[in-house]
């Protein structure tokens, strides 16, 4: 009856709230728990499963607990449907309210998706001073694609994700060379909850990595885009496409 119908959403909402912050609240103090809306390792799903991954990453950006909420009351909306759209007809184009909420979410996985498929090429290309670039700067470049930073970060708005800040912020926000490799090293000792992970680097390693970061100056240099595998395993530029003055 009714009245049953209301227990059994109630039950469902309560085990649905509890998977969702569940996870957040009870947290293994030993290990770094997986968050679906980080990738530095670049890793891309099948294609069925992108926009999950894409959606998490776009919505938790501004506050992980708005996101949270946001996501039970979809749930709710999805889950208190019947008791809220009590439209007898079974044509759906004659149950508006059905009808905008469920092609609401159809377009917002779409549209997850599509970012998610065109997300699978970042870090295919490079942001490279033309010339001159020295040795440690290609070096840097190198490290910064074998690490992934491409699928978190962007260089002068191209090449990459707006997960994170642009990289060309770091010698705009006047950063020391030792707050640049301490960052690198653990980004949580200056933003505790960041979604940055530790980087082990060799020394020299490091090194070029800041180099290079603090090498993006386009007031002073022009800058073109280099293509990974050229980049990967000659060292060398082979600069193609527009160039960034």
């Amino acid at each position: 009856n009714f009245a049953n119908l209301w227990v059994a959403a109630a039950v469902a909402i309560l085990l649905l709230s509890a998977v969702t912050f569940a996870p957040h609240w009870f947290a293994d103090s030993l290990r770094e728990g997986g968050n679906p809306s980080s990738n530095p390792a670049g890793v891309v799903g099948p294609w069925q499963m992108m926009f999950y991954q894409e959606a998490l990453s776009f919505l938790s950006l501004a506050s992980p607990f708005w996101f949270l909420t946001g996501l039970v009351i979809v749930k709710l909306l999805i889950l208190l449907l019947p008791y809220y759209d009590r439209n007898p007809e079974r044509n759906l184009l004659l149950r508006p309210l059905s009808l905008v909420i469920g092609s609401g979410l159809l377009v917002l996985i779409l549209y997850f998706t599509f970012l998610g498929m065109a997300g699978a090429h970042y870090g295919a290309r490079a942001v490279l001073a033309i010339r001159p670039a020295p040795a440690l700067e290609i070096r840097g470049s190198q490290v910064y694609l074998e690490k992934n930073c491409a699928f978190c970060h962007q260089v002068f708005g191209k090449e990459g994700r707006r997960e994170g800040p642009d990289m060309a912020v770091v010698l705009q926000r006047g950063r020391s060379a030792e707050w640049v490799q301490r960052f690198i090293m653990n980004a949580r000792l200056y933003q505790p909850g960041t979604t940055m992970p530790k980087y082990d680097l060799p020394l020299e390693d490091l090194e070029a990595l800041r180099v290079y970061l603090m090498s993006l100056d386009p007031t002073k240099r022009k800058f073109g885009i280099v293509d990974r595998s050229v980049l990967l395993e000659y060292g060398s530029f082979g600069v193609w496409g527009d160039e960034k003055k």
